[in-house]
């Protein structure tokens, strides 16, 4: 919230004030469980869907590390990184909270799903 002042594109979410009950816009985008598990899963399925496809190297080689574990919660293997998944997932989030948008890249016809992860090989 100390960015909000002096920059003004930040994320808002409107929500209800807990204490005051009345609508309000909160900066920032509160990541529980439950959130991290439904823009994760949001995110698999615009890839499966053919929706989004990044090329980076590095975002799909976390993609191959980033798993569910047994208790149902998301995050990557032991010693890998999961900061530029969630960063994608997060930017996916948002453009499917402000609606469809125009998208003129072509996805490769051929995209190898892992079965394990749910990412592109």
């Amino acid at each position: 919230q100390a960015l909000a002042p002096i920059y003004s594109k930040l994320y808002k979410r409107r929500t209800v004030d807990e204490r005051t009950l009345q609508p309000t816009n909160k900066v920032g985008f509160l990541t529980t469980r439950e959130s991290k598990i439904t823009i994760i899963n949001n995110l698999k399925s615009a890839i499966r869907d053919g929706d989004t496809l990044s090329t980076s190297s590095r975002l799909i080689t976390q993609m191959t590390t980033y798993v569910r574990s047994p208790n149902g919660s998301y995050g990557a293997q032991p010693g890998a990184y999961d900061d530029l998944v969630m960063a994608y997932a997060l930017a996916w989030e948002q453009r499917r909270a402000l609606g469809e948008l125009k998208n003129n890249d072509e996805m490769p016809e051929e995209v190898r799903i892992n079965p394990i992860t749910g990412f592109p090989i």
